[in-house]
């Protein structure tokens, strides 16, 4: 077990493989924070979240926090990822960030700190490229870059408008992606899976038509290999789409 605490405390301008998650993602995030229920109010939160190896937990927290500092417990050493920006601005909102990526399965112990003399806010969420996963915490949102689940929120406020500090435990079971189906373990109502069958029959037709025009068109020397390398993307294409509809209609 290892506590790595080779961390920055800068605030500067985002320059980290992770920024294209807070530029597309971030306006989404509010919307989250007015649909989703329940806050947990407390100088001390302690949570538990069950993610993937290799996917990014991520900690929105507004109005920026002072005295910003991660640590985490880890079951290897180098097994994981930071970044945390203690002030950092997004669409005109200023935002303290912190970035973890998990790189094999375990248990990490998360540790955030910081104090705050004002009311705050929170969102925890993990980007992701398997998103049936996480289809208990709801239906994740779509960004290039993959998935935002939404795992938590919640609101703090110190007393007497007095400078307070708060702790932040995360525990995270972290699980091979190996362990995780590629269609998620959810079966969809008999309304969803005959539209799934009816689209899914539409788009193997159309998979079939070009292929069968391929082939012929190939046998009389008029396919070229840019028309060859085209159909075949468009095929993988469309099959990659047949597997996000599942994947929506089952969440």
């Amino acid at each position: 077990m290892e506590t790595n605490k080779d961390f920055s405390t800068r605030t500067p301008t985002l320059r980290n493989p992770f920024k294209s998650f807070t530029s597309l993602v971030f306006p989404g995030i509010f919307i989250f924070l007015v649909i989703t229920p329940s806050f947990v109010f407390t100088d001390e939160i302690l949570l538990s979240f069950e993610i993937l190896e290799g996917d990014t937990l991520a900690i929105y927290i507004w109005p920026p926090v002072e005295n910003l500092s991660v640590n985490c417990a880890s079951p290897e050493s180098n097994s994981f990822r930071v970044a945390f920006f203690s002030r950092e601005m997004q669409y005109g909102q200023e935002t303290s960030i912190i970035y973890v990526m998990p790189k094999v399965e375990g248990t990490y112990n998360l540790f955030v700190t910081f104090r705050s003399n004002v009311a705050w806010n929170g969102t925890i969420g993990v980007y992701t490229s398997n998103s049936g996963f996480y289809q208990r915490t709801g239906i994740p949102m779509i960004t290039s870059q993959g998935y935002f689940a939404l795992l938590q929120r919640f609101r703090a406020s110190p007393s007497s408008n007095q400078t307070s500090y708060y702790r932040i435990n995360i525990i995270l079971n972290v699980y091979g992606v190996s362990q995780s189906a590629l269609f998620p373990p959810i079966i969809l109502n008999p309304p969803n899976l005959a539209l799934f069958f009816i689209i899914a029959i539409i788009i193997v037709y159309l998979d079939a038509f070009l292929l069968v025009d391929l082939h012929f068109k190939n046998k009389v020397g008029k396919a070229s290999k840019s028309r060859l390398i085209l159909i075949l993307l468009l095929v993988a294409a469309s099959l990659y789409i047949l597997y996000q509809i599942y994947v929506m209609m089952s969440a």
